[in-house]
């Protein structure tokens, strides 16, 4: 009943909002999950076993987090990697309870970083992450705003099916 009542007080934008990002997600999941098995093989940890799905979530985080050290990506996100060492710890702690565990799973800072500075749609549609920045000037958002507007109205009749 409580969900009922709080979808009942969502705007239309953040309704599709919501949508836009439940959606993201099931495809970004997707994609997650056929990196698993090279990762796990890379690991030498062998795929046939009967590893949990919380292990694979984090070998799935594992996996993204090192490509975005690997493609130079990590530079421009703002939240704090860890290291491939770190990573590594991360993993063991997760099948070895001898192991002490990170203050962070990798799977909360995966979740972390994309949703809130990549964008959500960059790796279905695009191929890749991208990494979102935000302006923190009024001024700068104006301007972008308007560059936005301006350029949606000159190409206005690409998106009505008029001819050029």
């Amino acid at each position: 009943m409580t969900t009922e009542i709080q979808a009942n007080h969502l705007t239309d934008l953040e309704s599709a909002v919501c949508l836009e990002m439940a959606d993201s997600w099931a495809q970004d999941a997707a994609v997650m999950a056929k990196a698993v098995r090279p990762t796990l093989e890379m690991l030498g940890l062998d795929p046939a076993l009967p590893w949990t799905n919380a292990f694979l979530y984090e070998v799935a985080a594992f996996s993204r987090i090192q490509y975005w050290h690997d493609s130079g990506l990590a530079a421009h996100i703002q939240t704090p990697l860890p290291s491939w060492k770190e990573m590594m710890l991360a993993l063991q702690a997760e099948i070895d309870p001898a192991v002490p565990s990170p203050a962070k799973k990798l799977s909360d800072i995966f979740f972390s970083v994309f949703t809130t500075e990549l964008n959500w749609r960059a790796v279905s549609r695009l191929g890749a992450d991208v990494v979102m920045k935000h302006q923190q000037t009024c001024e700068t958002s104006e301007r972008v705003l308007d560059g936005l507007a301006d350029f949606l109205y000159r190409h206005r009749h690409l998106m009505e099916g008029e001819p050029s």
